[in-house]
């Protein structure tokens, strides 16, 4: 197998491991929804540094933060999410 700084040559890799009986892990859910908003551009620069410091997409960032947020709505008594 060659391995660049990139990781493995796929080529290479997809000849060595066959994932023909391959299956979905039972326990992840999949359960995304693809939305488009628009936020401000500073703050998309915030979340855009936080990701390039974890080295992840800044969507994943993005999606930690309404995470967070919705933790906190679904904590307060009274108030519901659609809110």
């Amino acid at each position: 197998m060659i391995v660049t700084s990139k990781g493995p040559d796929i080529d290479e890799m997809l000849e060595e491991i066959d994932f023909s009986k391959a299956v979905r892990n039972p326990y992840v859910h999949y359960d995304k929804k693809e939305v488009v908003i628009s936020i401000d551009k500073d703050l998309y620069e915030i979340f855009e540094k936080k990701a390039k410091e974890y080295e992840l997409p800044t969507e994943r960032i993005i999606n930690r933060a309404l995470d967070s947020y919705a933790a906190g709505i679904k904590g307060k008594v009274g108030v519901s999410a659609a809110s």
